[in-house]
């Protein structure tokens, strides 16, 4: 088929190139060469590289007269031609108004030929008669030749606007031009002497090829300041318009539809265009033209009829001074606008532009705007069609306002930046040469596909949205992310929104020892290649910092370079594991929908620990909320789970079938890093619990009471506790410990909540209230009961305090909602105390207590230790290097309560 179609197109070549250029040279005798291209009522031209061809056939001897401009100049009547003039030379009483600037005339009777060049100072030079041997007359058909010498003072030019007409040549007066080209509808007629002309031909290439034809391109040009009609008996195709009104205010009553194959100038301020008769309608169909508007107004409204203005084909668009006022603008389908330094505006009423094609502009700032901008707003109306392209393509920065489009280019060079949130309905292009930069905080949405070229960087916390089931995304970008504070040996849990991203050239100076994936078979953490594995998508790994990252607390910078991910991801699992994995996309994801999408019964864990940290790996998230630590209790990407999945987070789920599922519905754009966030309308009525502590000890439980939950297990409700430390606090459900627990409405301030505890270190404790909401907002009746001393305590107006000894409480606390009846004196106790070994010596502690005496005895009852008249809840007993003993501490309160505790020492 390829070949088929390339001979063809080379034949059809060769039949155009065979006309107005002469391969050898005609005979000047009166007859018709086939080299000749012809026009209406006898006319013919060609040309050679040495001579430019006439004939013309007359009734008698009337005389021909033809008017040149062999250097064409935009607009045609106006700019700086010095050899051009717009009048031309009187001949039997006629002075013609030409269209053009000509610089050359010729004039041609049945036995004479002369021409004349233009003098450069608005007149003409002395005519130069030409010999016989360059001329003919046979039988009425005049033919001549003129050097192209003669013409441009050198060869052949490479385009020439001319016109022509015969004369009737009576005297002064009475003489009239008939079988004038182009044709007589676009000029005047009769006995005029000072005929103006507004139609003339284009030569536009004067190469051996089908844009030859001197009869081909008409064209019209209107220079005074006289109102001329663009009547509906001219031609409905021209190739050149110009409008140039030298001052005052011209207008050009347009009473057809026109289309125009090339220019459309306006070349001056008082230039205008108006509909007559009805809406009228310019379409330009040209591949390669261009509107030039000098400031005046191009297409508004006259006695209620409107001028639009359609392109068709491909057209630059240019203005200064003005902006370009219209009342309707479209680019066609398949149509390409280049609008680069243009105001466009519909100041006399409300208009619309309308783009279903490609418009290409190098503006900075995008399309909407002030004076400054593409397009301005008042009374404009912007349409962008369903298959509409717009192509920012300055050889610059360029900062892109406008929001929302079908389908988006960036091209030229520099750097292009999203100053809002954009949409784009289609395609998303970048070309090779730019860079395009969403910033920290935008969101760019493409519902179809994004087609880069290793030059599109999406910031941390930006977003990259898409949608549809399968990814047809091309080339590669770059995502970056940042962790939190974190040291040198903490780790992160990984996902990557790319794919193909190599594990170590993620982290390059991680130790290759130190990357991890899950073992849902063993819940442990098992190593991975990094140099020859790349991210899987949609599966979580486990990373330890690079070994040159300091070890105070820092921010990490993560970057994922590789064609983003899209469309539907599934990991592939076994039923009812844990199971690592990840957000697969270059935008944060909706924890609920993933839950409910994959129909999760157990809770979502967040890798959160820092290294060497004494509380749980994970922070947790259900449908009833989340616990974790604040980003400065050690949690490596400010991680407070809030239903929001960021961008590179790996996380552990239990599976309930087969395979994990993502899609593009999940995706959202949340820009926040973490923030607490209720997604969904059920009622939350949260109490949220932190415990604090010695060597670090962090842990967060949370009960929620809503409207779906019960008092027992509840599905895609309560969060267990993974187990995964010594060191917890945790609610109790059922015998096991939950880290999130949701309890049933109403809401019954006789529930009683169940606390749990545990440590590997004795010391000093606080639980802390960090949220309330609901029916507890303006509830001070929240109380912590401490079962071993008897202790009723408002946690509504200060944290509760309390010692306690190493091991595991699983009965100590509650959480309640009223007091008891009747509060007896709190019971001082043996928990009321705890000894550490410490300093060489040992130190006793009470939450609540102050201890006035403490003495230490050995097994034979011999006093070794004293300190008296304290008045503390802290007291030291310095003892030195002792060889190891049982000891017995006496301590005596203040208010005379006399305890004895049993130590090793």
């Amino acid at each position: 088929m390829r070949l088929k179609l390339y001979s063809l197109v080379i034949t059809l070549s060769s039949i155009l190139s065979y006309g107005q250029f002469f391969s050898s040279p005609p005979s000047i005798d009166g007859t018709i060469d086939s080299g000749y291209g012809i026009g209406t009522n006898g006319w013919a031209m060609g040309w050679d590289d040495t001579y430019l061809y006439l004939r013309k056939s007359t009734t008698g001897n009337e005389p021909v007269v033809i008017y040149l401009d062999v250097n064409p100049i935009v607009p045609v009547s106006g700019g700086n031609n010095s050899n051009g003039n717009l009048a031309g030379i009187t001949h039997w009483g006629i002075t013609p108004i030409l269209p053009f600037r000509a610089d050359f005339n010729i004039y041609w009777e049945d036995s004479y030929l002369q021409y004349q060049t233009a003098n450069g100072s608005g007149g003409w030079n002395t005519a130069v008669a030409v010999g016989v041997s360059e001329r003919t007359n046979a039988g009425g058909n005049k033919e001549c030749r003129i050097p192209w010498s003669a013409l441009t003072g050198s060869g052949r030019p490479s385009a020439l606007n001319w016109l022509g007409y015969c004369n009737s040549r009576p005297g002064s007066g009475t003489a009239f031009i008939y079988h004038q080209v182009p044709d007589a509808a676009l000029n005047p007629s009769g006995t005029v002497a000072s005929p103006r002309f507004h139609g003339y031909y284009s030569i536009v290439n004067t190469t051996n090829s089908g844009t030859t034809n001197p009869f081909g391109a008409n064209q019209i040009s209107f220079e005074t300041r006289a109102a001329y009609t663009f009547s509906a008996s001219q031609p409905a195709t021209v190739w050149d318009m110009t409008i140039n009104a030298p001052s005052g205010t011209e207008d050009l009553l347009i009473e057809r539809n026109v289309e125009i194959g090339n220019r459309l100038d306006i070349a001056s301020p008082f230039s205008r265009f108006r509909a007559t008769g009805g809406n009228r309608t310019i379409t330009m169909s040209g591949s390669n033209g261009s509107i030039r508007n000098s400031g005046g107004t191009m297409f508004g409204e006259f006695s209620g009829n409107t001028m639009s203005l359609v392109v068709s084909g491909a057209v630059e668009l240019f203005s200064s001074g003005n902006f370009i006022d219209f009342r309707n603008f479209t680019i066609n389908n398949s149509a390409i606008l280049i609008a680069n330094t243009v105001q466009m505006s519909s100041n006399s009423g409300t208009g619309s532009f309308t783009v279903n094609g490609t418009l290409r502009t190098t503006r900075s700032n995008g399309l909407f705007g002030t004076n400054d901008f593409t397009i301005r707003s008042n009374n404009l109306n912007l349409t962008l069609g369903a298959n509409s392209i717009i192509d920012y393509n300055a050889l610059g920065n360029q900062n892109i306002t406008t929001h929302s489009y079908a389908n988006l280019v960036l091209s030229g060079s520099g750097l292009k930046t999203l100053a809002n949130d954009t949409t784009i309905t289609k395609d998303l292009t970048v070309s090779s040469g730019c860079q395009l930069t969403v910033n920290s905080g935008q969101n760019l949405t493409v519902v179809e596909d994004l087609i880069a070229n290793d030059n599109v960087t999406i910031e941390n916390n930006a977003n990259l949205i898409q949608e549809g089931t399968i990814n047809t995304n091309s080339g590669a970008i770059s995502v970056k992310r940042n962790s939190a504070s974190i040291m040198r040996l903490d780790y992160t849990l990984w996902s990557s929104p790319v794919a193909n991203q190599n594990l170590l050239d993620f982290s390059p100076n991680t130790f290759t020892n130190r990357f991890y994936v899950y073992n849902p078979s063993t819940n442990q953490y098992n190593t991975i290649a990094p140099s020859t594995n790349d991210f899987e998508v949609g599966t979580g790994y486990l990373i330890r910092m690079p070994d040159d990252h300091p070890a105070t607390p820092t921010v990490w910078n993560g970057e994922f370079n590789g064609v983003p991910n899209n469309g539907d991801v599934t990991v592939t699992v076994a039923n009812d594991t844990y199971n690592a994995v990840g957000n697969p996309y270059p935008s944060t994801i909706d924890a609920e929908d993933f839950i409910n999408t994959n129909s999760l019964t157990e809770a979502i864990y967040f890798w959160r620990k820092t290294n060497n940290a004494t509380t749980s790996s994970y922070a947790t998230f259900t449908l009833a909320g989340e616990t974790g630590p604040e980003a400065s209790e050690g949690d490596p990407l400010g991680l407070v789970p809030n239903g929001v999945i960021q961008v590179g987070q790996g996380f552990i789920v239990k599976s309930t079938s087969t395979s994990i599922n993502f899609d593009n519905t999940m995706r959202i754009a949340d820009n926040n890093n973490q923030f607490l966030r209720n997604s969904s309308e059920i009622e939350n009525n949260r109490i949220r619990l932190t415990v604090t502590g010695a060597n670090g000890f962090y842990s967060q439980v949370l009960v929620n009471y809503r409207s779906e939950a019960t008092n027992d297990f509840d599905a895609t409700l309560d969060g267990r506790y993974l187990n995964d430390s010594p060191n917890a606090f945790f609610t109790i459900l059922n015998q096991e410990p939950f880290v999130i627990q949701a309890r049933a409405l109403p809401f019954e301030n006789t529930d009683v909540v169940s606390l749990g505890f545990k440590t590997t270190t004795a010391g000093t404790f606080s639980i802390v209230l960090n949220q309330k909401d609901g029916v507890f907002t303006d509830n001070s009746e929240i109380f912590i009961k401490d079962n071993a001393l008897g202790i009723w305590h408002n946690i509504t107006t200060a944290p509760y305090e309390f010692v306690s000894e190493a091991g595991t409480f699983s009965e100590r606390f509650e959480l309640v909602y009223q007091e008891a009846l009747s509060v007896d004196e709190a019971l001082v106790n043996a928990n009321s105390f705890i000894v550490l070994k410490e300093n060489n010596g040992l130190t006793v502690r009470s939450a609540q207590e102050e201890i006035a005496t403490v003495n230490v005895f050995d097994l034979s009852g011999r006093l070794i230790a004293s300190s008296q008249n304290n008045s503390s809840t802290n007291v030291v007993i310095p003892l030195g290097t002792t060889q190891t003993q049982v000891l017995l501490l006496q301590v005596i309160t203040q208010k005379g309560i006399n305890l004895t505790k049993k130590v090793i020492y």
